[in-house]
């Protein structure tokens, strides 16, 4: 990507001199038999693994300006899906945007590693009071948005929404909500004995559907 971008061929000791460095600083990035990862990333073989078993599947095309912003320290996405769960934390619960914000900051990281959405919400019961079916409803209709529309490390850097307008034929499972939610997501129904809709090759029971 960097020689694509600028238009160079890389020194590969000039490029570990300069991760070596970089992750010094940050203090962001560990190394392993698998390469270099993340910080938050608890098995990157397991996410290598989950590439590979999508080989119809080309990584998210990020552009020069997106990767830099990427780059600076801290960086998460916080898109549309992710400051509506913001405002609905601080217009119902007594916090503020910067305590909302930490606690859907660690609903991302959960979706990132793969965590289900049930894992999701029992995190979220144990920083926050539900009070009613009603209220869990409701948080779950925000979460599912959320977990839908974050770009994931399983699916190549696409979020699940993402893929499903990239190809309706080849549909990766959205996180299911309940009807009448005020958050409507579709999805296409698929055998728990059918090949996964993502193009791991397994089926849909031992994939997406665990």
């Amino acid at each position: 990507m960097l020689e694509t971008y600028t238009k160079e061929q890389l020194d590969l000791k000039d490029y570990f001199e300069v991760i070596y460095e970089a992750n010094v600083y940050q203090e962001e990035m560990y190394s392993d038999r698998e390469g270099f990862s993340h910080w938050r990333v608890i098995n990157p073989k397991k996410v290598k693994l989950e590439h590979k078993q999508r080989n119809n599947l080309q990584f998210f095309p990020y552009t020069k300006e997106q990767l830099l912003r990427a780059g600076k320290p801290d960086y998460l996405e916080r898109n549309q899906s992710y400051m509506h769960l913001v405002q609905y934390l601080t217009r119902n619960y007594e916090m503020d945007k910067e305590e909302a914000d930490e606690i859907v900051e660690e609903c991302v990281y959960a979706t990132l590693i793969g965590d289900e959405l049930g894992e999701v919400i029992d995190y979220l019961s144990k920083v926050i009071e539900l009070e009613s079916m009603e209220s869990v409803q409701q948080l779950t209709d925000y979460v599912v948005n959320l977990m839908n529309n974050t770009k994931q490390w399983f699916l190549k850097g696409f979020s699940p929404i993402e893929i499903r307008e990239k190809s309706e034929s080849e549909l990766h499972p959205l996180v299911k909500a309940k009807k009448n939610s005020p958050i409507p997501t579709e999805n296409k129904k698929v055998g728990r004995n059918e090949p996964c809709p993502c193009g791991s090759g397994k089926k849909y029971k031992k994939c997406c559907g665990r």
